[in-house]
């Protein structure tokens, strides 16, 4: 029985190597390990850094998504520190399917970006998720964060219904 148990194993492990090997066989020829991932950057992207940089660092995230908020406390000093030589951009990239409250979230730190605010309400995102992220009343917390920044919520309501608002974050999206 013993032996019956580690040739199924074995027969398994040999199916998903075979599986993986022509996965990845597969990628290799459509995208070659040294080409370049081009990433076009907006006149509406919200960057911080130099402009003529030799490096350009670009993030797809999503307010909602804990290993985003992880990943923001760990490049937030990086990108405070290294400002002056490395450029760095934010990408919106809800993950609907998942986070019911990522598109909102998405809205609003777009809109206050109109404000001039993109970099602060994402901070306050990141700081106050566990308090909004599964909340029902996300849109409603959020906007209660926007106000705290000296935000126009009235103005950001509006901008957060907009095609242009929309299409900056769709446009990410199908980018990433």
């Amino acid at each position: 029985m013993k032996n019956l148990f580690n040739f199924r194993n074995s027969i398994i492990l040999l199916i998903i190597l075979l599986i993986a090997f022509f996965a990845w066989s597969k990628i290799s020829k459509i995208m070659k390990a040294n080409d370049p991932v081009i990433v076009t950057e907006t006149n509406y992207d919200h960057v911080i850094g130099k402009s003529d940089a030799k490096v350009t660092v670009v993030e797809f995230a999503d307010f909602q998504c804990p290993a985003c908020k992880a990943f923001e406390e760990v490049i937030s000093p990086i990108m405070t520190e290294y400002s002056d030589r490395v450029k760095f951009v934010f990408k919106h990239f809800p993950l609907t399917q998942i986070h019911q409250n990522a598109m909102t979230a998405s809205l609003i730190a777009e809109s206050a970006g109109i404000q001039g605010k993109f970099w602060e309400a994402k901070k306050v995102m990141y700081e106050k998720q566990e308090e909004w992220g599964a909340s029902l009343e996300a849109k409603d917390k959020l906007l209660t964060y926007m106000e705290t920044l000296g935000l126009d919520i009235d103005k950001l309501k509006l901008d957060m219904t907009t095609e242009e608002v929309k299409s900056r974050v769709t446009t990410n999206l199908k980018e990433a």
